[in-house]
């Protein structure tokens, strides 16, 4: 199974853009991660930064039988282990702290990993299949039925994260997720709340099934994204796309 891939990343109308994302092909399969940085300055580019290049370094060097779940469980705790030296070495604490979301494919099997709100999407037939569930006040509160899903995107909450990368981890904090058998057609979209905040999924679902590729449905999807969210003071907005086609 072959992937197409296209990514962005834009600092929307603010000054800095703290996302990072990136991805790359080795011996392990394939493997893309995204980063939206927080805490400001220059804290939140080199969190999101570090954390992108240590689970792309260790996945090129991973075994290619090496279980995706497991894969991704050490590739993110190591970028964890990572992101606290840094911490440490540059004697700011309070100002390394990212979301991450990562996908790795391999022989049309998936796994998929996260913490915080940044998001992981499979479209299925332009339809939506399913989505990571953020680490966020809002998403809790949709959980115990306070607020309805819609209503994540501009709660007063909507940027307060219960877990994130770089915080003192008692016990690892991503949730992992194995994924269903993949097929031809299937789509992925990883992206920053700065990207899903001014979109909503049936305009994905749309953008998707009027594109032939990649790098059309995210051009597509960007200009909606823009087009909602201009004069806002849009946060940085960044996304990966994956489309599967025949090899």
């Amino acid at each position: 199974m072959k992937w197409d891939v296209d990514v962005i990343s834009l600092p929307g109308e603010r000054n800095n853009n703290e996302d990072f994302c990136i991805w790359a092909e080795g011996p392990a399969g394939l493997c893309a991660v995204l980063c939206d940085g927080l805490g400001g300055h220059e804290g939140g580019e080199l969190a999101s930064e570090c954390v992108c290049k240590s689970i792309r370094s260790n996945f090129l060097e991973a075994a290619p039988d090496e279980p995706l779940e497991e894969l991704l469980d050490r590739l993110v705790i190591g970028a964890q282990d990572e992101l606290v030296a840094l911490q440490e070495k540059l004697e700011i604490p309070q100002g390394l702290k990212t979301t991450v979301c990562c996908l790795i494919l391999r022989d049309g099997n998936g796994a998929a990993a996260w913490v915080g709100d940044s998001r992981i999407y499979l479209f299925r037939k332009n339809k939506q299949l399913l989505r990571s569930m953020d680490h966020s006040i809002p998403q809790y509160l949709v959980a115990a039925g306070e607020i309805r899903e819609k209503d994540i995107r501009h709660h007063p909450d909507r940027n307060k994260l219960i877990r994130v990368m770089g915080s003192e981890w008692e016990k690892p904090m991503h949730q992992t997720l194995r994924l269903p058998t993949l097929a031809v057609g299937d789509a992925f979209l990883l992206c920053s709340d700065g990207f899903w905040e001014w979109i909503e999924e049936k305009e994905m679902e749309r953008c998707c099934k009027s594109s032939k590729c990649s790098g059309e449905w995210l051009k597509k999807m960007k200009e909606t994204v823009c087009a909602h969210g201009k004069g806002s003071g849009m946060d940085n907005l960044s996304a990966i796309t994956l489309r599967a086609a025949e090899s």
